[in-house]
């Protein structure tokens, strides 16, 4: 038991109570106040000092090393774990960073039944070997990035968004789709035969492009239907800038084509 000493002056005698009893707001405040009745604690308190009177404090434990490793872990384990935890997420994003290879061109494949990855993967091993290392990192990268755009699908607003920030930021410039046409109606980005850009109140929508079929450099590679090769047109000088070499893909994939 924890005692404290404790003065009541009305009854002229100090006395010990214990600390859980004096730490109550209201015992304290009626101490301080002198609200005690005078002789409500001076016997018990005289018994308590004569039997408390010998009581010498515990003496502090010394602790071993491995209770105090013990003893730390146990108190500071889950900041450590939070702290390993952080790290491992830190180290995994610096990596994917560093270890990100940027494709050196894009295509997109726009199909209303979407396309094999096996179809996507020879579409890229065949283009590679053919075309310049853009990015000058000693390996060329073709990604091709598969949409699926279907009146039918539940999620044909999400895919066409998803194009949309396609266009917006400039990734593809080589399309490959199903209906020249309908394509150019939605998104009215690519190139017309006379090498300009639709304007946006067009009622009649031309696209130039080529059929699949008709481009050799790619033409035995089966996409399960007709498909066409169209080249999207640049808005502003940013996406120019940032596609600079980028014609390399049309001409390769189109080489030979007939008109």
């Amino acid at each position: 038991m924890i005692l404290k000493l404790l003065s009541c002056p009305q009854a002229g005698k100090q006395f010990f109570i214990s600390r859980d009893l004096y730490t109550s707001p209201f015992l304290r405040y009626n101490i301080k106040k002198h609200l005690i009745p005078e002789g409500a604690f001076p016997l018990a308190s005289e018994y308590l000092m004569k039997k408390y009177k010998d009581v010498k404090p515990d003496e502090p434990v010394q602790l071993s090393e491995k209770a105090k490793r013990k003893n730390w872990w146990e108190y500071h384990k889950i900041y450590v774990l939070i702290g390993v935890f952080v790290l491992i997420a830190a180290a995994g994003f610096v990596w994917d960073m560093v270890s990100r290879v940027e494709p050196d061109y894009q295509i997109a494949f726009v199909s209303t039944r979407g396309v094999q990855d096996s179809v996507i993967e020879e579409i890229s091993s065949r283009l590679e070997p053919l075309l310049p290392d853009r990015n000058k990192d000693r390996k060329v990268i073709v990604q091709v990035n598969s949409y699926v755009s279907s009146e039918s699908d539940p999620y044909a607003y999400v895919t066409q968004m998803a194009i949309s920030n396609d266009a917006m930021l400039g990734n593809s410039n080589v399309y490959i789709v199903e209906d020249l046409t309908d394509v150019q109606q939605r998104y009215l980005m690519f190139y017309q035969s006379d090498g300009t850009l639709p304007a946006e109140d067009a009622t009649e929508f031309d696209c130039a492009g080529y059929a699949w079929k008709d481009c050799p450099t790619v033409a035995d590679i089966d996409l399960g239907g007709e498909y066409y090769i169209t080249l999207r047109g640049w808005f502003d000088e940013t996406q120019v800038k940032q596609n600079v070499g980028t014609e390399a893909l049309w001409e390769v994939m189109t080489a030979g084509a007939a008109s």
